[in-house]
C-alpha cells in the first residue's frame, strides 16, 4: 500500500503515473502532467524529485533496517534516470527513460514499512488541502492590501514570499511530503516573529494562525498536540478556531481553566461543579484523512509560487 507520508510511497506513485503515459510523449511534458505544473517550470522541481531517492535511503536508515538496501542500490540509477536522464534530452520520448516494472517492484514494500515505522507526518485529504490553499491565498491578499504605513513594503514582500512558499509546498505535497509544508510554515512563523507587529497585530495573528494550521495538519497527531499551545500563543489564540474549522476531529484538548478553591460551610452549595467533562471535548478524536487514492489524480497546472512573477 502506497503511503504519501514517506518518500518511497511518493516516488512509487510518481513513477507509476510516468509509466502510464504513452512512450512517445516528451519527458518534460510528461513530468509537467505528473506534477501538475507548467511545462516550463518542470526544471524547478527536478531537485525535489531527485531528493526523494536520497530521502528513501535516509528514512530506511533512521528506521534501523538494512533489509532493503540491496534493492535501493540496485534500482537507484533506474529511478534517477527517469527524473534526470543523463543520456537523453528533456524533449526525448519518455519511453526511452522510464523505469521497467522490476524497478518499481520494491517500492510498495519499502513504502509500507516506512508508513508503519517512520512516517514523515500526516497528509490531509483533498478538501482540507484545497481549503488550506484558499486560506493562504486569502491571507496573501490581506498582506498585499495592508496599509503600508503599518506594514512596510519590505516586510510585505518577505511575508508574501513565505506564504507563497507554503502554498507551493501544500500544492506539491506528492513530492515534498508533509515535511516540506512544516518547513515552510516554520519559515513563515520565523519571518513573522522577527517583525515589529504592534501596528498590525490582528493581521499578524491571522498569518501566524495560517502557518500554525498548516503545520498542525501535516504533523503526526502526538507531536502536533504537544506543540499546539506554542503555535496558538503566537497566533493570539486564533489557531484553536482554525483547527475547529479545518479539522474538527483533530482539535486538541486545551488546558482546563483553573477552578477556584471549593468553598466550605454555607458557601459550599455555590462552589463550581467538577466532573468527568472538565476541559474535555465532547467530540470524538480521530485522524481525518482519506485513503491514499486521495492523491492519485495529479493537480491541474496552476500558478504556484514558482509560476507567479516576482513581486
Amino acid at each position: 500500500m502506497e503511503a504519501y507520508d514517506n518518500p518511497a510511497g511518493r516516488l512509487h506513485k510518481l513513477l507509476q503515473r510516468l509509466n502510464e503515459r504513452p512512450g512517445n510523449e516528451a519527458v518534460q511534458a510528461v513530468w509537467a502532467m505528473v506534477l501538475g505544473v507548467q511545462e516550463a517550470n518542470v526544471p524547478l522541481h527536478i531537485a525535489g524529485l531527485l531528493q526523494l531517492v536520497d530521502d528513501i535511503q535516509a528514512a530506511v536508515d533512521r528506521a534501523g533496517t538494512t533489509a532493503v538496501n540491496d534493492s535501493i542500490a540496485r534500482f537507484r540509477s533506474h529511478w534517477l534516470r527517469a527524473m534526470f536522464p543523463h543520456d537523453y534530452a528533456f524533449n526525448a520520448p519518455v519511453g526511452n527513460v522510464r523505469p521497467g516494472p522490476e524497478a518499481l517492484e520494491p517500492l510498495p514494500g519499502i513504502a509500507a514499512y516506512l508508513h508503519a515505522l517512520a512516517p514523515d507526518g500526516r497528509v490531509p485529504n483533498n478538501d482540507q488541502r484545497a481549503k488550506l490553499t484558499d486560506l493562504v491565498l486569502d491571507v496573501i491578499g490581506e498582506v498585499e492590501a495592508a496599509d503600508q504605513d503599518a506594514v512596510p513594503a519590505d516586510v510585505k514582500r518577505l511575508l508574501v514570499t513565505r506564504l507563497m512558499q507554503m502554498r507551493n509546498a501544500i500544492d506539491t505535497v506528492a513530492v515534498g511530503g508533509p515535511e516540506a509544508v512544516r518547513v515552510a510554515a516554520e519559515a513563515l512563523a520565523g519571518a513573522l516573529a522577527t517583525q515589529d507587529r504592534s501596528g498590525w497585530r490582528k493581521l499578524a495573528h491571522r498569518i501566524a494562525a495560517t502557518a500554525g494550521i498548516s503545520w498542525f495538519m501535516f504533523t503526526a497527531p502526538n507531536i502536533a498536540d504537544q506543540s499546539f499551545n506554542t503555535w496558538n500563543q503566537l497566533a493570539g489564540g486564533a489557531l484553536h478556531a482554525f483547527v475547529s474549522e479545518f479539522a474538527p476531529r483533530q482539535v486538541p484538548q486545551l488546558p482546563a481553566p483553573a477552578q477556584p478553591a471549593l468553598a466550605s460551610g454555607a458557601n459550599a452549595d455555590h462552589a463550581p461543579a467538577t466532573g468527568a467533562h472538565d476541559g474535555q471535548p465532547d467530540h470524538e478524536r480521530g485522524v481525518d484523512h482519506e485513503p491514499d487514492s486521495d492523491l492519485d489524480e495529479p493537480p491541474q497546472p496552476s500558478q504556484s509560487a514558482e509560476d507567479q512573477p516576482p513581486r
